[in-house]
């Protein structure tokens, strides 16, 4: 199976949406214009397109989500660190000064 980055998968997604909103804009305008006649099973392709590339877009929504989630948990886990190391540092300067004071 192919692994691809965040960054990779981003840019894929990126191009089937374009791709398919290009597509379905030029079939538009070449159907208006008389040019394409066409059967319906072939009318309906640009709605078919239009559905996969609002799916691919959602997809696409959810990996920065995922990422966005990820990144805040992070965020909460360093904090809480932070919190704890914080905790630690009163502790050790309390018994230091009880140390000096004795």
């Amino acid at each position: 199976m192919l692994h691809l980055t965040f960054e990779q998968k981003i840019k894929l997604y990126d191009t089937i949406i374009w791709g398919g909103l290009i597509y379905i804009t030029i079939w538009l305008i070449l159907k208006m214009a008389g040019v394409i006649q066409t059967p319906l099973w072939i009318e309906y392709s640009p709605a078919l397109i239009g559905i996969v590339s609002f799916g691919v877009l959602l997809v696409k929504l959810s990996l920065y989500f995922g990422k966005f989630l990820e990144r805040v948990n992070r965020f909460e886990q360093d904090f809480q660190d932070l919190k704890k190391a914080e905790r630690l540092n009163t502790q050790f300067r309390l018994r230091l000064e009880h140390k000096t004071n004795s």
